[in-house]
């Protein structure tokens, strides 16, 4: 990896500023490009190690399980998607809505959970960063849950019609709610950050990294592949030079 530095200046308020900005350059060469082909397409529970090992017989895993079985969050998102099915198609439906309810699962504990043993930088990269955002989403999830929270209603009069309209009061407002909407926009603009350049950035870097940990680890198994054929070579030559020396003492015997 190479740095790359750019200088430039800027002026606010009519006062102008230098300044240097250094970006680290992840250009991959052609053999680093071959070495980390398809990398971006790996699937986030198949192709990346769990940091859990299944053991024993898992062959019921291959099983769907009835909607009953899922978790309440489960069981709620099936039912939500089988809502209108025709009753014909309603038993091809749910076993799909299961399935796919399942999968989101997985890929969520996946992200919970990190990346195991022999994972790569970038699939370990990729996992930090949905973590992030999975965090993010949450926080932000648990915060509008807080600000639509309605303690209770008044009423407001229209002093034209005189009609009454009901109007909330939430249970939580003044600076507290303030602070919490613009943590709302902080969370919104951490999202876009790490979905967007912040997110390119770590995984260009990641990518980088893999393609320099799989280079390392070719040239370590051909040079463990070379020590072992030089290994039999040198073996053999071994085993040559004694019968050699076997037969040199027979021939001295024979002409003594």
């Amino acid at each position: 990896m190479s740095d790359t530095t750019t200088n430039g200046s800027f002026a606010v308020d009519g006062t102008e500023s230098t300044f240097t900005a250094t970006t680290a350059d992840y250009t991959l060469t052609p053999d680093e490009e071959a070495l980390v082909a398809g990398i971006e397409d790996l699937d986030p529970i198949d192709s990346i190690p769990s940091p859990v090992v299944a053991t024993g017989d898992t062959s019921r895993f291959a099983i769907v399980p009835p909607v009953t079985a899922l978790p309440p969050a489960l069981q709620e998102y099936v039912r939500q998607q089988l809502v209108g099915i025709p009753q014909e198609r309603l038993a091809e439906a749910e076993r799909g809505a299961i399935l796919v309810a399942m999968r989101k699962n997985a890929l969520e504990l996946r992200v919970k959970q990190g990346a195991g043993p022999g994972a790569t930088p970038y699939a370990r990269e990729l996992l930090d960063i949905s973590r992030a955002i999975y965090d993010l989403e949450r926080e932000f999830d648990t915060i509008s849950a807080q600000l639509a929270e309605v303690d209770r209603y008044e009423t407001d009069t229209d002093p034209v019609t005189g009609a009454a309209s009901p109007r909330p009061v939430y249970a939580v407002d003044g600076q507290r709610r303030r602070a919490l909407e613009q943590r709302l926009a902080q969370i919104t603009y951490e999202i876009s950050l790490k979905d967007g350049e912040e997110g390119r950035r770590r995984l260009a870097k990641a990518k980088k990294e893999t393609a320099e940990f799989l280079k390392a680890q070719r040239d370590q198994l051909a040079e463990d592949a070379e020590a072992r054929a030089m290994a039999e070579q040198m073996n053999r030559e071994a085993r040559i030079k004694a019968k050699a020396e076997m037969y040199a003492k027979h021939n001295r015997s024979s002409l003594g």
